[in-house]
């Protein structure tokens, strides 16, 4: 081959890589013509590669010829190399000429060369590095020599290597340093490098030829990429004006520009492998043996740590990032990894084995006995060794998300040693940051400072998520780990001091005793020893200390941090914690207990002031932990306990054993602690990864066991001196048990002997887990439980609601654990207390943590049951929701009838509640109480639902009479199902009506109650009629009896009910039970008995009708029984007018009125004589006009007939009852004026009457409308438009208007009514004022005061009542009702003043007072606009008129009415709360200190303080003139004032009310007269978005104004309010603010 020295510059062969070196000389040249690591040529290899240059140049090499055994020992192998290394190094030239852009392009490892020692400067004035290969040797002869040193000093001789001259490992040194420095701040992944976008619009480009990658020469190239020589990059992308040209692929570019950064990375790979290398090189020399201090230069291991940490950041971080998608060059990294035999990844693979066996070396070198190093080289080793835990790897995450990535990017894990490199790593670090936290206490604060500071870098789903796996196959974070093992390590200290004290005793040939005057025998190294343990947990306390108040303190901050990080700590916390109940008692986490000991201790300090608003965040963070990890403790404690109950547990805890003095016992524990300490010796010596984590476990573990034996051990040896003198045997057995712990003492770190493989079986960890449970039940944790409870019921006192809240559910986590809390005494009242508290969601707590306690313990069901129901009709959503949820539940698993009737009862009545979804709750649970079928676990229909049965009936004997809501109930479950579920229903209503039959006829002596059965089937009859199947009605037929008893007319009237309900529903083939039916029903219509009355006539008459109607058709029969009744009227009626009635026939007409009456109500007589023609010469008979238009004639002239009341008021009760089945009867003139003079009459019972006829008029319209509904929604269809009403027809339209017509005309009337204080009369309006505003038949406004005004009512059904319309028009008509809002506050202050006796209060209740307008309020409370409109409006009530400052007594009625409606009102915000401060500042700035004035300058002939009166002087009594004629205009001037000083007095009262009022609201809720001053109405603030809080639950009171609630009479009343007014006036303005915490700019 010709040499590259003699080619001619024009030759076409390709241009030299390199310079030139000159001849090598030919003493260095090798003597042997074969070298031991001289490789042979890669195939391919051209003559003018670097690999070829090297060979040709002959540089020496060491080693043997092939074959060849080298005897030399290792050492002198390493002195040789070295010789070869500095002859090498000698024999370069001294300055190489500058390199060319071409030579940065060819790597000299990638050339194939390896037979020489340095390549050749890359940058000018750069010094030559080592190759790889030297480099790998020379590191295997270090690491050989290693062994051999450590192999020497084992025998007890010096190292090989401390013996050797310094001079050529100082050389090699500064030789390995050129490497290292040359790799610092190299960062082979820029972010500049990654491909631009391919958004951007494609430049053109240059005229002289376009850059082509595939033209271009390698030079070319690198000059490009590396930005030296050439054309500069800027100028590539210059666009020229000629647009012939055309547009360069984007593509082809991107593609070329993406090659150039792939090739310069790949450049600064290598240069970075080689640092790495060179630094692993120096570390592995500076750890090999005890060398002379000097070649510890703290440059050289700085520059080492400065690569290994950039190396890690630049390089190794990235490509891992990059794997889990949160690198920005991961499209680099990918081309840079896509072949695992590229000259990158080769590198990047070189580079991270160095970085994992640079880790060990670094703790070695930290570790150093001879050389400690400096803070500076400790603290970038923490750096480095900290760093792996808070970087995401592919690796820790799920299969799931691995799986999702692409392979592309699993390449990049690849290149780092695969799935397994970087978790190795971590655990070399994990080590690291152990070795150098146990050696160096004085930085064990700054690297948890650290490592805590860095959490906030992880993504969400790395603080949330486990990567640290455990045995059991459970995760835990991996910084939790790395806490919790940096913690054990402290347990080191305690070792060496062990082990240094008894150094210093072992010389002592005969241990010297000391004699106790007890006889008890402490020899001097336990006592020594004893010292030592009680303080040796105490550096461990401290770091856990210090981890958990940078946690607490960072998660407990307030809102008031302006690091959004900050808040991020909470879930720190909280993952934290869970880890530490994770591995709790677990042998190898021995710290967990401390840990958790001492939050504890920090979170019982956060609740020690529980009143105060301070701190709140952390006392939540508290509350959300301390009920977890109590019921964790519990939980141990009871798996502790043997299966037999009364049984002890098999471990004590020491405190209980010295107190009993059992030998026994601690011997048990020693064994079982023994057995855990051996157990992680095996472990240690068994699992070569994990032997440090495992042995440091081991240390901490019998730190910890040491610590309690010494403590307890001092309290035996305190407890001898006492038993010396009481019990002589007690003295013995405590004094062998003093033995028994010091000897435990001594031998606790004697090492532990055993089968090694043994640990490693599943069966025998598996065991020792069980015994480390059994052992933590005697852990000193475990006393914690009962100040943790303490903490909890404390914080149930404070008087904020979330803390009360957290509590109750903190103490259910325990009681979930534990169901027998709940029967200590002080717990069990605690909770029951807050049954009633103020706050609902306090009272859903308590609720949801005694639901989960009884439905545990159903026996103890009766103790809490009354205390729970009575929450059924709560004021809060929720809880009435949770109750019903809960009493669902005990009705499952209670057996007490009684009680499970009271369930139903009272789940029933909440289908009135106001909120439609407690009304769905409330159907669904009924459901799945009595017709489990349909939801689960479903029951045969032939089963005979007996239990459920009898309920069924005791339920319905709890309704009596109002068995509306059962009616309601039983067809919305029906209603509710679609044709599956139907099916299935209607079998279970048919089981259930068979079971009450069966049991009415059958069982008529068993313990039932016919009446009650007999409703019950009435009820399902009317919930699906086809359930009374003609053979069940002819069973029910023989109970229509004429009733002479209470319990017949109910059972007769079920019946009939019964039978009304099921006759449409019969098929035709039941004719001949209709004609029997009409048998039995002709005699109880002709005599009527008197004991059931005229609803039992009714229900007859209804019953007959339906069965001439649909079986029988025998409408002569009804004509029959209809026309003597008119014959008789008709005589009557002549025989009133003649005045010779008879007094018995008198009497019996009202029941033939009713007769007629329900008559023609069921039976349209119209119609029969249309239809049945064999019955139209007797109604012809009767009047051949219209039968209906005939008896209304009849009973007009009857109510008309002066002289009988008895016969008026039936007259119209019939009127009434024809009405509801002819509505257009109620339009006629002569019914209007007849309704209208009683209207306008004085007769009460007479407009009472009218009510009710309007009010049966209307039910009557809202059954049949919402009968159509039903029959609408069960036939799937929509209700059908009616044309004829739709278009106006004459027949039909008067009807369908009728109502809103007759409402429209006495509404005001109505409205009149429902304030009245007649309460039937009352009752009926408001039946009707609810039908109007349901069906929007008035304006909202008109309703509204009156709704307001029954929403005070005392009376607590009226009130609901009208709370629940006031709810629909809000939703409705929200807009509408934003006006007038004084005047409805007006009218219901009128209402009180008309049913109150003496003064109107604002309020009900002395203690914690409920406002009587709350209901209004707490309708716009959740809404800001709304309720600040309310707001505004209420607070002009507290106006005055400065024009005229007169007021009457009802003025000041009305605005103490206010004000104490102000007081205690539920204000949601503070905001609120300052609107009213604020107004009534206002008020008082103008309109009070106007009356001061007046009031100061008022002469009522009396003195008053010049200081109280603000210096205004004042015309007194003595200041009257001598002469009579001064004295007579005096008086007259006096005379003429005090005519106006009754109402301006009276005004000075109004005012002082509002004084009154605000000096409450600032009291009661902390604010003070600066922040109120500060306060914008309208304008949104951090302090009014604070919720409002009480500070105390008392009423307003008037202590300082004597006159707010007596009327002023005396003149010594006038001078005794002007001068309590002005005393209050005066003392407004300089009485001491409450003290708050509130900040009126701090945020929420």
């Amino acid at each position: 081959m010709k040499p590259l020295s003699q080619s001619h510059p024009s030759s076409q062969r390709r241009p030299v890589p390199y310079v030139l070196a000159p001849p090598v000389p030919g003493q260095h040249r090798p003597k042997e013509e074969g070298h031991e690591d001289d490789y042979e040529a890669t195939e391919g290899e051209s003559d003018d590669s670097l690999g070829a240059r090297i060979r040709h140049t002959g540089v020496r090499t060491s080693g043997k010829r092939t074959g060849e055994r080298d005897d030399r020992a290792d050492v002198k192998k390493l002195l040789d190399y070295l010789d070869d290394i500095f002859e090498a190094e000698d024999s370069l030239p001294a300055a190489s000429p500058q390199a060319s852009p071409m030579l940065l392009s060819t790597s000299p490892t990638l050339a194939g060369g390896t037979g020489g020692f340095f390549t050749t400067s890359l940058d000018p004035g750069s010094e030559p590095m080592l190759l790889p290969h030297v480099l790998r040797k020379l590191l295997r002869y270090i690491e050989a020599s290693s062994v051999e040193t450590r192999s020497r000093r084992r025998k007890g001789a010096r190292g090989a290597l401390s013996q050797v001259d310094s001079a050529p490992l100082g050389r090699i040194l500064r030789i390995l340093d050129r490497n290292v420095k040359a790799a610092i701040d190299l960062e082979p992944f820029p972010a500049s490098l990654a491909p631009k976008s391919t958004k951007n619009t494609p430049k053109k480009a240059r005229k002289s030829g376009v850059v082509d990658r595939r033209s271009m020469s390698r030079a070319a190239s690198d000059a490009i990429s590396l930005g030296l020589d050439g054309e500069p990059e800027e100028d590539m992308d210059t666009p020229v004006d000629d647009e012939s040209l055309e547009e360069e692929p984007q593509e082809g570019k991107e593609e070329q520009l993406a090659d150039m950064s792939v090739e310069k990375c790949t450049h600064l790979l290598e240069i970075v492998s080689l640092g790495v290398m060179a630094a692993d090189c120096c570390l592995a020399l500076l750890t090999a043996d005890a060398l002379p201090k000097k070649l510890y230069s703290e440059d050289i291991i700085k520059d080492c740590l400065d690569v290994v940490k950039g190396s890690l950041e630049k390089t190794v971080y990235p490509i891992v990032e990059a794997s889990a998608d949160n690198s920005t060059n991961s499209s680099l990294i990918k081309r840079i990894t896509e072949s695992k035999e590229s000259a990158s990844s080769q590198h990047l693979s070189a580079t991270f084995q160095s970085l994992l066996s640079l880790m060990p070396r670094i703790d070695a070198l930290i570790s150093h006995g001879e050389h400690a190093m400096s803070e500076t080289i400790v603290i970038s080793a923490t750096y480095i060794a900290i760093g792996p835990f808070f970087v995401v790897d592919n690796s820790s995450m799920g299969d799931d998300a691995r799986k999702a990535k692409s392979k592309a990017k699993d390449a990049a894990v690849f290149a780092l040693g695969g799935k397994a490199g970087f978790p190795a790593l971590r655990l070399s670090a994990l080590s690291l940051i152990r070795s150098i936290f146990a050696n160096h206490p004085d930085q064990r604060s700054s690297i948890i400072e650290d490592i805590l500071t860095s959490l906030i870098k992880l993504p969400d789903f790395k603080r949330k998520g486990g990567q640290f796996r455990l045995r059991n196959g459970k995760s835990i974070n991996i910084v939790s780990a790395l806490l919790l093992q940096l913690v054990q390590t402290t347990g080191r200290g305690l070792r060496l001091s062990i082990k240094s004290l008894k150094a210093r005793t072992a010389t002592d040939a005969v241990t010297q005793q000391v004699k106790v005057d007890d006889g008890e025998v402490l020899d001097k190294e336990t006592s020594a020893e004893i010292p030592l343990y009680k303080s040796g947990l105490d550096s461990g306390q401290t770091c856990a200390w210090t981890i958990l108040q940078f946690l607490v303190n960072r998660s407990g901050k307030s809102k008031t941090t302006k690091d959004s990080n900050e808040a991020e700590y909470r879930a720190v916390f909280d993952s934290f914690t869970a880890d530490l109940l994770t591995v709790l008692y677990w042998p190898e986490w021995p710290a967990a207990s401390v840990l958790l000991r001492l939050a504890c201790k920090l979170m019982w300090t956060s609740l020690e002031d529980v009143k105060t608003t301070a701190d709140n965040a952390t006392k939540q963070l508290a509350l959300d932990h301390l009920g977890t990890i109590a019921a964790h403790l519990r939980s141990v404690s009871l798996k502790a306990l043997p299966a037999d109950s009364g049984g002890k547990p098999k471990f004590r805890p020491l405190e209980e054993i010295v107190a009993s003095c059992s030998v026994n016992r601690f011997k048990h524990v020693l064994e079982a602690q023994s057995e855990i300490t051996a157990y992680l010796a095996k472990r240690a010596s068994d699992d070569r990864t994990e032997d440090q984590a495992y042995f440091i476990a081991r240390e901490f573990s019998i730190a910890l066991w040491g610590h309690e034996v010494a403590i307890n051990l001092s309290q035996a040896v305190e407890n001898l001196d006492a038993d010396a003198s009481t019990s002589a045997e007690r003295f013995e057995k405590g004094s062998e048990l003093v033995k028994e712990m010091s000897n435990a003492i001594r031998n606790a770190w004697d090492k532990d002997s055993g089968d090694v493989f043994e640990a490693s079986s599943d069966h025998e960890s598996s065991r020792i887990d069980t015994v480390g449970q059994l052992l933590g039940a005697t852990n000193p944790l475990q006393n914690t439980f009962d100040p943790t409870i303490h903490a909890i019921l404390l914080a149930l006192t404070s008087p904020a609601v979330f803390m009360r809240t957290k509590a109750l559910r903190a103490i259910g986590q325990i009681i979930t654990c534990d169901p027998q809390l709940l029967r200590q005494q002080n717990v069990r009242q605690t909770i029951e207390s807050h049954l009633v508290d103020n706050s609902s969601a306090v009272r859903e707590a308590a609720i949801e943590l005694i639901g989960k306690y009884i439905v545990q313990e159903p026996a103890l069901t009766g103790e809490y049951y009354a205390k729970l129901s009575e929450r059924m009709a709560d004021t809060g959503l929720g809880v009435r929701k949770r109750v019903m949820r809960l009493l669902k539940s005990l009705y499952d698993v209670s057996d007490d009838r009684a009680r499970k009737t009271d369930i139903c009862v009272k789940m029933i009545q909440r289908m009135l509640d106001e909120d439609e979804t407690v009304k769905d709750l409330a159907i669904k649970s009924m459901e799945e109480m009595w017709f489990p079928s349909v939801v689960a676990n479903p029951r045969s229909s032939s089963q005979p639902p007996g239990e459920d049965m009898r309920v069924f009936m005791e339920v319905v004997g709890a309704f009596k009479d109002r068995t509306s809501m059962l009616e309601d109930l039983l067809r919305q479950i029906l209603l509710d199902k679609n044709r599956k579920d139907d099916s299935i229903i209607i079998q279970r209503y048919s089981a259930l009506c068979d079971s009450l039959i069966n049991c009415l006829v059958d069982d008529p002596d068993a313990e039932i109650n016919p009446v009650y059965c007999v409703q019950g089937i009435y009820l399902l009859a009317t919930a699906h009629p086809k359930v009374m199947s003609g053979s069940r009605a002819e069973i029910l037929l023989p109970y229509l009896k004429v009733a002479t008893t209470a319990d017949e007319r109910a059972i007769t009237d079920s019946v009939l009910k019964v039978f009304r309900a099921a006759i449409p529903g019969m098929p035709k083939t039941a004719v001949a039970f209709g004609e029997e039916l009409q048998k039995v029903l002709l005699p109880m219509i002709s005599r009527p008995s008197s004991a059931g009355g005229i609803s039992s006539l009714q229900e007859t008459i209804a019953c007959f009708c339906a069965a001439v109607k649909y079986l029988t058709h025998d409408y002569v029969r009804l004509v029959t029984l209809l026309k003597p009744c008119n014959i008789k009227l008709q005589v009557e009626i002549k025989a009133l007018e003649a005045g010779k009635s008879n007094p018995a026939s008198v009497q019996a007409t009202p029941l033939l009125m009713f007769i007629v009456a329900f008559l023609n109500e069921h039976c349209d007589f119209d119609e029969v004589r249309l239809q049945k023609p064999d019955t139209a010469a007797q109604l012809d008979s009767m009047s051949t006009h219209s039968i209906t238009e005939h008896f209304y004639s009849l009973f007009l002239k009857l109510y008309k007939l002066p002289g009988n009341e008895k016969l008026s008021v039936a007259a119209l009760q019939c009127l009434g009852i024809m009405f509801k089945s002819y509505p257009k009867l109620l339009t006629h003139d002569s019914t209007l004026s007849l309704m209208d003079s009683i209207f306008a009459s004085q007769d009460v019972e007479g407009r009472g009457r009218v009510l009710k006829i309007l009010q049966d008029f209307l039910a009557s319209e809202a059954t049949k409308r919402a009968e159509e509904e039903r029959a609408n929604k069960k036939a799937g269809k929509k209700a059908d438009v009616n044309m004829d009403e739709l278009i106006g027809s004459a027949d039909t339209f008067a009807d369908s208007g009728i109502a809103s017509t007759v409402i429209q005309r006495y509404l005001g009337h109505i409205l009149e009514g429902t304030l009245s204080t007649h309460l039937p009369t009352q009752r009926f309006s408001v039946d009707i004022l609810g039908y109007t505003i349901r069906q929007g038949l008035a304006h909202p406004l008109r309703c509204l005061p009156v709704l307001i005004s029954l929403e005070t009512s005392p009376d607590t059904g009226l009130s609901a009542r009208a709370g629940a319309l006031h709810a629909l028009l809000q939703n409705k008509h929200a807009s509408m009702l934003n006006s007038r809002l004084i005047d409805c506050a007006r009218k219901s202050f009128e209402y009180q003043a008309r049913i109150c006796e003496g003064a109107v209060r604002g309020f009900r209740g002395a203690q914690a007072p409920v406002a009587l307008l709350h209901r209004w309020y707490a309708l716009v409370r959740e809404k800001r606009g709304p309720r600040q409109d309310l707001l505004k409006a209420i607070m002009k009530a507290f106006d005055v008129d400065t024009t005229n400052l007169t007021a009457t007594e009802d003025d000041v009625a009305f605005v103490r009415y206010m004000a104490e409606n102000v007081s205690a009102l539920e204000f949601k915000t503070l905001e609120e709360v300052l609107t009213v401060v604020r107004s009534l500042m206002s008020v008082l700035s103008v309109a009070g200190m106007q009356v001061v004035d007046t009031l100061a300058r008022l002469d009522l002939g009396d003195e008053i303080d010049a200081d109280t009166a603000q210096g205004v002087l004042i015309v007194s009594w003595n200041d009257v003139g001598s002469s009579s004629f001064h004295l007579v205009s005096s008086l007259i001037q006096i005379l003429a004032t005090l005519s106006d000083a009754f109402p301006l007095m009276r005004s000075s009262v109004a005012v002082g009310i509002i004084l009154v009022l605000k000096g409450y609201l600032k009291g009661v809720y902390g604010l003070s007269e600066e922040k109120c001053l500060k306060f914008v109405i309208g304008k949104k603030s951090n302090l009014g978005d604070r919720p409002a809080m009480r500070k105390h639950d008392y009423p307003m009171d008037y202590e300082r104004l004597p006159f707010a609630m007596t009327s002023l009479v005396t003149m010594e009343d006038l001078r005794t309010q002007r001068r309590q007014f002005l005393q209050l006036w005066a003392q407004d303005g300089v009485t001491a603010d409450p003290a708050d915490d509130l900040d009126m700019d701090q945020p929420l």
